[in-house]
């Protein structure tokens, strides 16, 4: 059997970033097929020490929390990470004697480090048996700085004060509480001070009188509010994924413990629960929530509707600073919903417009039971009484029937319009054999800017595909392509930024209710905050996204010859193309300038030759001073809920939760995806998609 010289590293002592410090050097000649009582005696002899004081721990890199060896298979380990890691000096032994062990028994505390000890309790239950004494009064007069207020304090000893039974026991929760053997007098004691919330540790018995191996290396539970504690920082942003395996492998890296999957399960919702509640205190906590927006931001628009019985329906808010931004956006109104993923599900609705950098600007939001008709027209009368009705406005979505009809009934003169993509998505869907062919045509149709251009479009999608051109017809044109329709659509073709604030807000959509509502309105926050830095910043006169346009513009003019007939009018020469500009009506027979409110290259080779400004027939809703205007208001946030100061008729106000039964298993993460989505099929015996094993025909047939 082989030897290996081990380096050990003794009476030292572990400082707060996992250093072992202030030991003594002396070494071992080991064998590698020991178990873990011959390396134990083996320590014990070399050392002369008492074998059921020694701990047996070691670093596998600078700044790891220390591994305690206390078994077979942890010996076994550290014999492959040695052999791994050649030389005397790599991985020595860090041996400590456990002087500051604790321990305790059903109406007091008895502990000892956590490194390999799990706590043997998986409730609060045993350790809320405090003695209750009375202590001097004089005992009162200390400094703030003396009384221990971190839960994850560990060196516990004789006479430290707490700030409360609470904390001491959440103290004891990273120690052994009992010893595994009944026959230890290892016990540690506490009693609350007169008239105070303190608690001082008054007595304790340092000593194990028990076999090390039963003390280390016995199978022990672990308490899930201890590491609940120390998992729920990691997931106080709810864009960080982090799972029961990850709170595995960080617990046995930082405390040795080996937790089951259910148990990291649990202690993962626990945390959950410390941090945002539960899901029903969270509509309970619906109305004093809005009324708080309300008071921190006034001006706000919150509307809640119940049931009869208090049950939560609906909730629709609207921040002022989008409110008073609104008359400097150009009057477009994207609305899309989504589902979402919490123990009530339901679905939240947003309305979006952009401003003059192309940035996204959520108007309103609002948290429904699902997308049906009465949902939808109950957001669009709240959205109305709002914002109102603006000259050209217009409503752009993928479409769905309800929102189709809502609009229909709140906002009869408005035009809606159709998101391009998701009008291919149909199309691909109904239209399979063809997509290939009209894919190219179709996207030159719903992007020509001419009628005529439109024409000669259809005419060759309908040469292709007839049955194409009569579903389209049927939805009608107005719907979809610029140049038919009632309102200007500019370069707003598609519902990107409703599924971009969707993209945002992925990953809070399983929070509580109330805790999604204040993720978009902290959202909305930063948003504004860092478009208004930006523009405060910017030297341009318009923005950035159309000044790139400009740019583009400009340089596609270069080849273009300008040939003037009046001061206003123009006749210019694109290769083979003719097109007439008139500026002082912002026009081209291209049909660009009017419909994206911006100079095209036919108009700007015109601005070029005469040295006019070409920032004059920009539309204002580009320009810096509009965009200063649209986030003039900052969105102030809300104080800790600590200080929220509600009145007693908002506070009495108990909202319940949604009707129906709550659905078992996990809440369903992602929604369903059709196969013009990319969920298309794929054969099991060629592994090429669009079609199943069935109707296979690229394997060879057999003769």
């Amino acid at each position: 059997m082989e030897n290996i010289p081990i380096l050990l590293q003794h009476s030292g002592e572990w400082d707060d970033n996992n250093n072992f410090i202030n030991f003594h050097v002396d070494a071992i000649l080991i064998k590698t097929s020991w178990k873990f009582e011959q390396l134990l005696r083996e320590i014990t002899k070399q050392l002369q020490k008492d074998s059921k004081t020694i701990v047996i721990q070691y670093a596998i890199a600078q700044g790891y929390p220390p591994i305690t060896i206390c078994s077979d298979m942890s010996v076994s380990v550290y014999m492959e990470l040695k052999k791994s890691n050649a030389g005397m000096t790599t991985l020595p032994l860090c041996v400590s004697f456990a002087k500051n062990t604790i321990a305790a028994s059903t109406s007091s505390f008895d502990v000892a480090p956590i490194s390999s000890e799990i706590a043997q309790f998986e409730s609060t239950d045993m350790i809320t048996t405090f003695d209750v004494q009375e202590a001097d009064d004089a005992i009162l007069e200390l400094d703030d700085a003396n009384i221990i207020t971190d839960q994850f304090h560990q060196n516990v000893e004789k006479g430290q004060i707490y700030e409360d039974k609470n904390l001491l026991a959440l103290v004891m929760k990273q120690y052994i509480l009992e010893c595994v053997d009944e026959r230890c007098t290892w016990r540690l004691k506490a009693s609350s001070l007169r008239a105070s919330n303190l608690f001082k540790v008054t007595d304790f018995n340092y000593v194990h009188n028990c076999l090390t191996d039963k003390r280390f290396c016995s199978q022990k539970q672990v308490v899930s509010t201890f590491v609940a504690a120390v998992v729920q920082d990691k997931l106080v942003d709810p864009k960080t994924i982090y799972t029961p395996t990850d709170i595995q492998r960080d617990i046995q890296k930082a405390y040795g413990m080996d937790l089951s999957y259910m148990q990291t399960w649990r202690s993962k919702e626990k945390a959950m629960q410390l941090l945002r509640r539960s899901p029903s205190e969270s509509y309970k906590k619906m109305q004093t929530y809005l009324y708080m927006l309300e008071y921190t931001n006034p001006g706000s628009v919150t509307r809640l509707h119940t049931e009869g019985d208090r049950s939560f329906l609906y909730a629709f808010i609207a921040i002022y600073a989008s409110i008073r931004g609104w008359v400097y956006y150009r009057p477009t109104v994207v609305v899309d919903g989504r589902f979402l993923k919490s123990t009530y599900r339901g679905t939240i609705f947003v309305a979006s417009t952009q401003d003059a950098e192309g940035q996204i600007l959520p108007l309103a939001y609002a948290i429904v039971d699902s997308e049906n008709d009465a949902s939808w027209e109950w957001f669009f009368v709240q959205f109305r009484e709002t914002y109102g009705q603006r000259e050209g406005m217009y409503i752009v979505s993928d479409r769905h029937d309800a929102i189709w009809k809502a609009t229909s009934i709140v906002y009869p003169e408005v035009p809606h319009c159709a998101c391009m993509f998701h009008l291919w998505n149909n199309i691909t869907t109904n239209f399979r054999k063809s997509q290939k062919q009209i894919k190219e045509v179709y996207f030159a149709l719903v992007r020509a800017y001419t009628v005529e251009e439109f024409n000669r479009h259809m005419v060759e999608l309908e040469a292709i595909d007839s049955r194409v051109k009569t579903y389209l017809m049927d939805i009608g044109y107005d719907k979809w392509f610029r140049a038919h329709s009632k309102a200007n659509r500019t370069m707003t073709m598609t519902s990107n930024i409703a599924e971009s604030v969707n993209a945002a807000n992925k990953h809070a959509r399983d929070l509580p209710v109330v805790n999604l509502l204040d993720f978009m309105t902290t959202l909305i926050q930063k948003w504004n905050y860092t478009n208004q830095k930006d523009a405060a910043e910017s030297f341009m006169k318009i923005g950035a996204k159309y000044e790139k346009i400009l740019a583009d513009n400009t340089i596609l003019s270069q080849t273009m010859t300008v040939l003037p007939s009046t001061k206003f009018l123009h006749l210019v020469i694109d290769g083979q193309t003719r097109n007439m500009v008139r500026l002082h009506e912002k026009n081209c027979t291209c049909g660009r300038f009017q419909l994206d409110d911006i100079p095209c290259p036919h108009a700007m080779v015109v601005i070029q030759k005469f040295h006019m400004d070409s920032y004059k027939y920009c539309s204002d809703y580009y320009s810096i001073d509009y965009l200063l205007k649209t986030n003039e208001i900052p969105v102030n946030p809300l104080p800790d809920e600590t200080m929220w100061q509600n009145p007693e008729d908002v506070s009495s106000q108990v909202v319940l939760p949604p009707k129906g039964k709550i659905k078992p298993g996990r809440a369903k993460k992602k929604r369903g995806i059709g196969g013009w989505e990319g969920n298309t099929f794929t054969c099991a015996l060629c592994g090429r998609k669009g079609h199943n094993r069935r109707t296979c025909r690229n394997i060879p047939k057999r003769y």
